[in-house]
């Protein structure tokens, strides 16, 4: 196994000793719950091999400037299915200009704006990535470095040549990378009761149901807090130092896989 190292962490050899493991796809710019689960991780394992699904990997929520919920969305135009790290990002980047500039609209030139627009711009030039996937792991690893986030090893799924459904990929991801418990959130995005017979105790961040509250530039406009926004909106509202506390105001608890809930079929 081959791990590449977090900014002032060391790569890893072939297992690392008291692993917590977080598996999930590369999302575009993801909410401040998958940042929670990323910092509190030993090693994230990134799907970057997962089926492109329309509207699910490469876009994510934002705000107008009445408000209004905003996609910041990427036209990748891939079929569904693809694998995300064979989804070339588009040549044509006026998509992108038009974003950032209802970005600034919409949040006005705070003094985040520049790193956030320069991180963008910079991470979804098609010539500099070579994949959505790419490009979406360079952008959480950027954001994470922005707000000041302790960054775990980070592995491609796609190096460790895993087959079978997703939870005996899985399994199978657990196994490779010497895992002592696994991270989740309380979707139960894997069937944890599974892993039951590996000993690995389960380990889950309820972000989802006890999101906190910030503050939002848009509720002094007469609209109400929007949870699970992209990352980019904390920082945009309140700050990276403030965004870095709201990381970590959900502390991990361990989880019985008797109540975990099993994700929902993708078939």
């Amino acid at each position: 196994m081959r791990c590449s190292g977090g900014r002032g962490r060391p790569s890893c050899s072939r297992k690392l000793a008291l692993t917590r493991v977080f598996i999930q796809q590369p999302y575009l710019a993801p909410w401040l719950g998958f940042f929670a689960k990323f910092e509190a991780s030993d090693l994230y394992v990134a799907l970057d091999d997962a089926g492109h699904r329309r509207n699910h990997l490469s876009r994510v929520g934002l705000r107008e400037a009445d408000g209004r919920l905003r996609w910041f969305k990427i036209p990748v135009g891939a079929s569904q299915g693809t694998p995300i790290n064979s989804v070339s990002l588009p040549s044509d980047l006026r998509y992108l200009a038009k974003h950032l500039r209802g970005l600034e609209v919409s949040y006005g030139l705070v003094p985040e704006f520049e790193a956030v627009r320069h991180l963008l711009l910079h991470h979804l030039d098609p010539c500099r990535h070579g994949s959505l996937a790419v490009a979406n792991l360079a952008i959480i690893q950027d954001l994470a470095s922005l707000i000041g986030c302790r960054t775990p090893a980070v592995v491609k799924a796609s190096s460790l040549g895993m087959k079978g459904d997703r939870n005996e990929r899985a399994a199978g991801l657990l196994r490779e990378t010497g895992a002592t418990s696994l991270l989740i959130g309380d979707g139960g995005a894997l069937e944890a009761h599974q892993f039951a017979a590996m000993d690995i105790p389960i380990e889950r961040i309820p972000y989802g149901t006890q999101h906190p509250r910030y503050a939002q530039i848009h509720q002094g406009r007469g609209a109400a807090f929007m949870p699970g926004l992209s990352v980019v909106d904390c920082i945009l509202n309140v700050g990276t130092e403030a965004c870095r506390e709201l990381v970590r105001a959900i502390p991990v608890e361990a989880v019985s896989s008797a109540t975990v809930v099993p994700a929902r079929s993708t078939a």
